[in-house]
């Protein structure tokens, strides 16, 4: 079992405290909840990242091209609960991913639930990073929360096909929720009945063993080199350190990142934006070890 981590400092305790309040005031309508996320995360644009819209395979995606990019592609799945997430959610985080990285970036903007449940986004993700694996030799995969789930999933469905690296932040490994630390989480936003309400929404039903739905029943046989980073206090730390042991065994490279003090997908709060650019060399040197 996981022990918890030591209590962070005051100013982590008093940013958890504070997202905790605004996700309990976020509206119950799926819609409008978005919207108020979008309108609250506008940022500017970065002049050395040229930026569209379009689709990969009939899904809507984001663009993003870097100054000096490589041939090499970034396919980075969203997290969000199943149920929301979007390019304003995430852009800071992946424009300075793809700038850092020099790399191509498709951004799929698959379908959410509750509207379109299990499994309408993986099938999304699927087609996107079958289509580009068609186009490059050097594709990496990405994900947070729920998107490294669905970034799971898609790798699970295309298993024969070549991705060179997956990169996954506080993934959503489990939607059994049936790890302790689930329960034991006191320093981050993520509450437990939040995280049974989203998984039970999302899989309207489907069983939540299916490893397509809950990666942490997956075989991780041929796993690609994997770079996992992760919050000390988050309540998936559970099932992240079981998953990283268990991809060892199974003869897998993997590198875990685990940021003692901070919650569940810090990168993409703007407050910690020490512990992000700190987090984006670091992955930065996992890619140039493998060249």
């Amino acid at each position: 079992m996981t022990s918890r981590p030591a209590a962070p400092s005051f100013r982590i305790q008093g940013t958890v405290e504070l997202l905790k309040q605004q996700s309990r005031l976020l509206p119950k309508d799926p819609q409008q909840a978005r919207a108020l996320l979008d309108a609250a995360s506008r940022s500017m644009s970065w002049p050395e990242v040229k930026e569209w819209d379009g689709e990969v395979a009939g899904v809507p995606c984001r663009f993003l091209l870097p100054d000096g990019a490589s041939r090499g592609l970034l396919v980075y799945v969203h997290g969000g609960g199943f149920h929301g997430g979007s390019f304003a959610t995430h852009a800071y985080f992946l424009r300075s991913l793809a700038t850092t990285l020099k790399r191509r970036t498709v951004f799929p903007l698959y379908r959410l639930a509750p509207e379109a449940p299990f499994p309408a986004g993986l099938d999304d993700v699927t087609k996107v990073l079958e289509s580009v694996l068609h186009e490059s030799d050097d594709v990496m995969l990405a994900g947070d929360s729920a998107g490294g789930t669905l970034a799971l999933g898609a790798w699970q469905r295309l298993r024969g096909e070549r991705v060179t690296g997956l990169l996954l932040v506080s993934p959503w490994l489990d939607l059994t929720a049936s790890s302790p630390t689930v329960d034991d989480a006191p320093h981050d936003y993520l509450e437990a009945d939040v995280i049974r309400r989203l998984a039970s929404a999302y899989l309207a039903g489907a069983d939540a063993t299916n490893p397509l739905a809950s990666p942490a029943f997956a075989d991780l046989q041929g796993l690609p080199r994997t770079f996992m980073a992760s919050g000390g206090q988050e309540a998936f730390r559970g099932e992240i350190h079981a998953f990283v042991e268990k991809a060892r065994v199974a003869g897998v490279d993997v590198e875990h990142d685990e940021a003692s003090d901070l919650p569940h997908a810090y990168p993409l709060v703007p407050v910690f934006g020490p512990e992000r650019r700190r987090l984006v060399h670091r992955i930065e040197d996992w890619v140039k070890a493998a060249r």
